[in-house]
């Protein structure tokens, strides 16, 4: 798996080519083929070999295989790339430029990963002492899924966030802010209209696809799609900062949100069961968008005197 994410991490170097130079079609074409046939391969590997190590290892080679012979070849179109430069070790400081830079965003990704999966820890260390409910484990993963999905919101604003580079390289904040507001305003209008639905509807429509009495779960649910909601917006504002290169900024917003998650996360799901684990993410997705909110204005207001 950690040979699989770093052939990721080599797609995504290029997808950022491809978005730099605003040919979304490129990054989008080659993700969904990739991810396609990955899944195709997977399935087909798992079915033949019946061995997880072997499907692993056969997807591997195929994402090597698929990211050096189709999408290294739309790479040309944009750089010529010169392997004598890319392996001097006189440039090595430029890679460790690099990474510093990008070392904040490393670290508030790692932190946020620990913060999404905490609620999970802690069921499943209540359920092995006997304190919560048998099947909370998977009744919440559940319940939860449409949360994660709600992070993908960004994959759809993505062609935006090079607009809005280029805007404030350029120093039009009007037109900047503009993007922004509307931005906001969907998301946060869309967001709304969602957590109406997942109310009325929401807990039903999982029973049915997964064979499962929910009902009791309504309204932990829609805590958990309004959190959602609160998420993807914080997103928005971390890109926007990570635009304004201010993303060293976040790392006391991402630290307040693991202290956060640390002391009232177990406290809550033992004391309140799912609807704790429910309410302990929805402070914390508060505090995330309050601090990153917060850092965006404050940010913006010295930028523009």
């Amino acid at each position: 798996m950690i040979l699989y994410r770093a052939w990721d991490a080599v797609s995504d170097l290029f997808q950022g080519l491809f978005q730099q130079r605003e040919r979304m079609d490129i990054a989008g074409k080659t993700m969904f083929y990739r991810y396609s046939t990955s899944a195709v391969v997977l399935f087909l590997s798992l079915f033949v070999s019946k061995s997880l190590i072997t499907s692993l290892l056969t997807l591997t080679v195929w994402n090597g295989l698929f990211i050096l012979l189709y999408e290294f070849r739309f790479v040309h179109h944009f750089e010529s790339i010169k392997w004598r430069r890319v392996f001097d070790l006189k440039r090595l400081h430029e890679a460790l430029d690099i990474l510093k830079e990008c070392f904040p965003l490393f670290l508030n990704g790692f932190i946020l990963l620990y913060v999404l999966n905490e609620p999970k820890l802690i069921i499943e260390r209540g359920l092995s002492e006997g304190v919560l409910q048998t099947g909370m484990q998977r009744d919440f993963n559940i319940l939860f899924m449409p949360v994660f999905f709600m992070s993908l919101i960004i994959l759809m604003v993505r062609p935006l966030i090079t607009q809005l580079a280029f805007l404030y390289v350029d120093k039009e904040y009007d037109k900047f802010d503009m993007i922004v507001k509307k931005l906001l305003l969907y998301i946060l209008g869309g967001g709304l209209l969602v957590v109406c639905i997942a109310y009325l509807f929401g807990v039903q429509v999982l029973g049915l696809v997964f064979g499962l009495d929910l009902a009791s779960y309504q309204v932990p649910f829609t805590l958990l799609i309004l959190s959602g909601v609160l998420y993807a917006v914080a997103i928005i504002f971390e890109n926007i900062l990570t635009i304004m290169r201010k993303q060293h900024l976040l790392i006391a917003i991402y630290v307040a949100m693991l202290i956060v998650t640390l002391l009232i996360t177990k406290m809550f799901i033992y004391s309140w069961g799912m609807l704790g684990a429910s309410l302990a993410f929805l402070v914390v997705m508060i505090v995330y968008l309050l601090g990153i909110s917060i850092i965006y204005y404050r940010e913006r207001i010295k930028e523009r005197r």
